[in-house]
């Protein structure tokens, strides 16, 4: 084989994983690039995988295509040609050899850093320094069954190429490969990121439905408050549309009332890693309102903290409903203080949760004493708790109170 010097041209380092030539290339592109060079010079051309299988191709001679790689045992010298001899060289080394079907071909490994993923050929011709072993080929002719006579007529059409313009073509040819083989993988690259840039926008677009069907507000910002994202829950708590609040500080649209500091605030929350509370904040109509309110920290793939994300949920009605009932104990409460008769309430299990001070003046014992502490049998006579023990749960199990219910009772001092 003989080799020819190598371009300046370095090729560039890739991390990533290299694909296969196939991958790199673009296919029709490449075929009318040999066809054209074809045009221009008598000679075959082909762009073949590291696995020989042929790409693209251009001017193949009728030696090669109707005979050479159609017998199974010439065909098996082909692929040998385009794989272990073309690859005999360094990896980013072009050559000139001779295909053991007695044609020279010339090769320009196609390498992506330092990988050779294939050739760019030259070839399936003769030189004109030296004379065609007609008698070699005749006996490959007689070999292979091949009709002579055409398979001669095939060898004469071969081009005669001079030594010296092909090693200065195949030079040429070289960076050419290089220049494929660059300009091919950042082209794969090219389309990768466009593929992965697709999926990210897919994902976002999603994303954004998602928020968008929550009916909850949440609300992005950057690190200085700034606001990146406001779906619609958000414009409807706060009455205030996206288009109006994109870039501005969110603070001016939402946000606790009265306000804490904003500076404390962010390093608790960057501190904690987030927040969670409830506070009141005010629409645009300027009525306020609860909100339950969750604040997490939005970290880069670094783990820096680039800004913040928030869900606000109005609990107006569930702050309402608390207000009535503690209203509502209050009053119960007062009612019970005052009361003449002892009031008194119990859980599921008959323990004591409420007791008014009436129940000192009847039983002796304070409502400290009774309340989480004494079960309501305790206050009974032994011989009947067992009686008072079923009846309460017949009618627990029908939902039924007690009315005007005699039962003998324990003061505190043991009297009944």
């Amino acid at each position: 084989m003989t080799n020819v010097p190598n371009s300046p041209v370095k090729p560039a380092k890739h991390p990533e994983r290299i694909p296969a030539l196939g991958e790199l290339l673009d296919i029709p592109a490449m075929q009318g690039l040999l066809e054209d060079f074809h045009g221009l010079e008598d000679i075959g051309v082909a762009i073949v995988d590291i696995e020989g299988h042929v790409l693209v191709k251009a001017g193949w001679q009728d030696i090669c295509t109707r005979f050479h790689r159609v017998h199974p045992k010439t065909r098996r010298h082909c692929l040998e040609s385009d794989t272990v001899l073309a690859a005999g060289s360094e990896p980013d080394t072009p050559g000139i050899y001779r295909c053991q079907n007695g044609l020279w071909d010339m090769a320009a490994p196609i390498v992506i850093d330092g990988q050779r993923l294939g050739h760019l050929f030259m070839g399936q011709v003769l030189f004109d320094d030296e004379p065609a072993d007609e008698e070699a080929f005749r006996k490959q002719a007689r070999r292979c069954g091949f009709d002579e006579k055409d398979y001669l007529a095939a060898l004469a059409r071969v081009p005669r190429w001079n030594r010296e313009k092909a090693r200065r073509v195949l030079a040429c040819f070289s960076r050419l490969a290089r220049l494929i083989s660059e300009t091919g993988y950042r082209q794969f690259q090219l389309r990768q990121a466009l593929k992965k840039q697709s999926r990210v926008q897919a994902e976002l677009r999603l994303q954004a439905r998602l928020m968008g069907a929550v009916r909850e507000a949440i609300v992005a910002t950057d690190m200085d408050g700034r606001v990146l994202y406001w779906n619609p829950g958000a414009e409807e708590l706060y009455g205030y549309t996206a288009g109006e609040v994109l870039g501005r500080p969110y603070r001016e649209f939402a946000g606790a009332v009265p306000p804490p500091d904003e500076s404390d605030f962010r390093r608790e929350v960057l501190t904690r890693g987030g927040w969670q509370g409830e506070h009141i904040q005010r629409h645009r109509s300027g009525r306020t309102f609860w909100t339950s309110t969750c604040i997490s920290v939005v970290r880069d793939a670094d783990g820096r903290p680039v800004g913040f994300i928030g869900t606000d949920r109005d609990i107006s009605e569930r702050k309402r409903a608390e207000q009535t009932l503690r209203e509502s104990e209050e009053r119960f409460r007062q009612i019970a203080e005052t009361a003449g008769e002892w009031i008194w309430e119990m859980d599921a299990h008959g323990v004591y949760t409420y007791s008014n001070p009436v129940v000192e003046q009847i039983l002796g014992y304070t409502p400290e004493e009774l309340v989480g502490r004494m079960h309501f049998l305790d206050l009974f006579a032994p011989e009947v708790r067992e009686d008072i023990r079923r009846a309460a749960a017949e009618r627990a199990e029908r939902k039924e109170g007690f009315r005007k219910k005699i039962n003998p009772v324990l003061r505190k001092d043991g009297r009944r």
